[in-house]
């Protein structure tokens, strides 16, 4: 197995304590999404510990962006049931676009869109620039940034509202390694914060080095669960088996 990101903090982090859990650990019950009278999730069952990192494995157009939706509240089901730890949600969507203001303006303008008090908002505003590793790029032009330090600030954004919960949808989609690995860092040093992370990838080795749990979704369903290390070692799935070694599944 490849090895996990270092979790230490960027330079200059300053570390968030974990919030106390109230509710439950979040969880998507016999969930099914129909659109345009197709089923694109299929009675998904999903249940997420409290803590810790679930990785949502499979191929492209499996479901994994559309349960993340619908765990943070931005999609409703038409069947089934959904537990999640709302407000304490925070989704980091595929290509989220920055406003046209520096980095800086960026993250305080999600700071007061969440309720951050004016008196709090310098502190926190240098604890996020801090913990992205974007303090030089403070004054950038947000959409001028290089696209690994984008996705970084897409992440500094969702975590204005300090989350337990937060979720990354194919977080290093077209990043070269580099800037992958800068994005990664950044997902294990959450996990370090307290934070429970769910990231959906269709990368198994990225789900190796960030994830102790993997589900691995197709058509809409949750094929099979387990510890990350013995779905990618021992899967029991005959399907899940073949997608590892390769092979396209449709």
């Amino acid at each position: 197995m490849p090895d996990r990101p270092n979790i230490v903090p960027f330079p200059g982090a300053r570390r968030v304590p974990p919030r106390a859990e109230a509710e439950p650990p979040p969880a998507l019950e016999g969930v099914v999404v129909l659109r345009a009278g197709r089923r694109l999730l299929d009675g998904l069952t999903l249940r997420l510990p409290g803590r810790g990192a679930t990785a949502l494995l499979g191929p492209r157009g499996a479901g994994k962006s559309l349960a993340l939706e619908v765990l943070a509240g931005l999609a409703a089901p038409d069947l089934g049931e959904v537990r999640a730890l709302r407000p304490a949600t925070a989704l980091v969507p595929r290509g989220s676009v920055a406003l046209r203001r520096s980095v800086r303006a960026n993250l305080l303008h999600a700071l007061r869109g969440v309720g951050v008090p004016r008196a709090d908002r310098p502190g926190r505003l240098q604890e996020l620039l801090a913990l992205a590793a974007l303090g030089p790029l403070a004054d950038h032009p947000a959409r001028e940034l290089p696209p690994g330090e984008a996705r970084r600030l897409a992440i500094a954004r969702a975590l204005a509202s300090s989350p337990r919960l937060l979720l990354l949808d194919d977080p290093t989609r077209d990043l070269e390694p580099r800037a992958a690995a800068g994005v990664e860092t950044l997902a294990a040093q959450c996990l370090a914060e307290g934070m429970a992370l769910v990231i959906a990838t269709p990368d198994p080795l990225q789900a190796a080095r960030l994830s102790e749990r993997c589900i691995f979704m197709h058509r809409g369903r949750d094929l099979e669960t387990a510890p990350t290390p013995e779905l990618l070692d021992r899967p029991r799935s005959d399907l899940v088996r073949a997608w590892l070694s390769g092979k396209l599944l449709t």
